[in-house]
């Protein structure tokens, strides 16, 4: 290149430096800084979702144990309403008001399985597998199973004595759970 054109280069170059060097500097000055925000911004939405999240699992967990301890309470009251009124029938009269009863069993009948699963599904997602509380279910998930629906008094009695048990094994179950669900939304908080 000629020694006259590069003299008329020079002051172009160091004009074209001075006017795009403070922009390419403050150019990726800028987009540090946004990448930076949107890093904060994003943990910020992060946590704030989780809190949320955790807050619906506790709330979920705190929900199915009222639902628990309220089928509980209207399960004992059956309970004692249909061994009392049962026990007042005359053996050869009770047909009718035995199929009554076993159709109200039956409702309990058919929700306990599914209750089981979900219990004892959530007990091993949160590591209570090896509990006495999960080995319980389980055992009461195998008692379930052998219950023998047979349309007479003592068959009524056991079979409601074995649901009430069941109930009350979820009920201890769930509460489990909801500790947990308790320690895992407000423990991050307490601590610090």
């Amino acid at each position: 290149m000629d020694p006259e054109v590069v003299k008329l280069f020079i002051p172009v170059l160091t004009d074209a430096i001075k006017i795009l060097g403070p922009a390419a500097i403050t150019g990726f000055v800028t987009w540090k800084i946004a990448k930076n925000q949107f890093g904060l911004k994003l943990k910020e939405l992060e946590s704030t979702h989780e809190f949320v999240a955790r807050e619906h699992l506790f709330q979920y967990y705190k929900d199915r144990e009222k639902q628990l301890v309220e089928t509980y309470r209207e399960f004992n009251s059956g309970l004692g309403k249909i061994l009392g009124f049962a026990s007042c029938l005359e053996q050869e009269k009770m047909t009718q008001e035995l199929n009554m009863l076993y159709d109200w069993l039956d409702i309990y009948m058919r929700v306990t399985p599914t209750m089981l699963s979900l219990t004892m599904t959530d007990m091993e997602q949160e590591g209570f597998s090896k509990t006495p509380e999960y080995e319980q279910l389980k055992k009461s998930e195998s008692n379930f199973r052998s219950i023998k629906i047979d349309r007479n008094f003592e068959n009524l009695k056991a079979n409601t004595f074995s649901i009430f048990d069941i109930y009350l094994d979820l009920l201890k179950g769930n509460s489990l759970l909801l500790k947990k669900s308790r320690e895992k939304v407000f423990m991050k908080y307490v601590q610090g």
